[in-house]
């Protein structure tokens, strides 16, 4: 923290590096989608090239919802939260 002038400041500056990620959730009442894209029940992979389609079938459907967060991003929210 910097202070000037023999005043403190309450303003404090961060820096986060991390992996940026996406959690992205829609409902099924199958494992239709999991087999097609070759996945596991409660796993989680990088998607390698076959499973790249996903994205954009996701993203078309109505009860998609997705949420950014990773590492940093979280570690700034708490951050944020506790100062």
């Amino acid at each position: 923290m910097e202070s000037t002038g023999g005043s403190q400041s309450n303003e404090i500056d961060l820096f986060v590096i991390g992996n940026p990620l996406l959690d992205i959730s829609v409902w099924e009442n199958d494992n239709n989608l999991l087999e097609k894209y070759s996945l596991k029940l409660g796993d989680a992979c990088l998607a390698n090239e076959q499973q790249m389609p996903i994205y954009k079938e996701l993203f078309e459907r109505s009860d998609m919802k997705s949420s950014p967060g990773g590492a940093g991003l979280n570690a700034c929210r708490g951050a944020r939260y506790m100062l």
